[in-house]
């Protein structure tokens, strides 16, 4: 369990609907068309499916990862794309944004270390809107931010 008595499945749920809203609300403001805003908002709703091939004891851990664990959780990214590869009705653009989300424009993020122009745009928003969803929630092993806070940790 979480806290709050939360479990994996509904963290998961509940963290997946968010990110699809906060990013659905981004494309509207970048004035993504309707089967932009479909295949974003699809990316989003299914970038974490792969977390539930996480061990729950790392999921649910009160504690920092150990570089083996935090090496699990990062292959996520690769775990629901494989998953939903099997899918002929998701459209392409839409496992890569989730197989990107969590690369950065500085080239820090993960699994391929892409960097700038390299990473879709879509994964761009998931990225941004994932990490504020996070931030402005609890975990397990520590407390939930403001929005002002989160903004500010995002934005510098």
């Amino acid at each position: 369990m979480l806290a709050g008595g939360i479990s994996k499945g509904n963290f998961l749920y509940v963290h997946s609907v968010n990110v699809f809203i906060f990013s659905l609300k981004v494309g509207f403001g970048l004035r993504l068309d309707k089967l932009q805003l479909i295949d974003l908002g699809l990316a989003a709703l299914l970038h974490d499916v792969g977390m539930a091939k996480i061990p729950d004891e790392i999921v649910n851990k009160s504690g920092p990862l150990t570089p083996e664990e935090l090496s699990q959780v990062r292959q996520h990214p690769l775990y629901s794309v494989t998953l939903l590869e099997k899918s002929k009705d998701l459209e392409p653009v839409i496992l890569q944004a989730i197989s990107q989300q969590h690369e950065r424009i500085d080239g820090a993020g993960y699994p391929k270390g892409l960097a700038g122009e390299a990473v879709h745009p879509y994964a761009k928003v998931i990225g941004l809107v994932d990490v504020y969803e996070a931030l402005t929630h609890p975990r397990p092993y520590r407390k939930h931010y403001t929005p002002d806070e989160a903004m500010k940790m995002i934005a510098y």
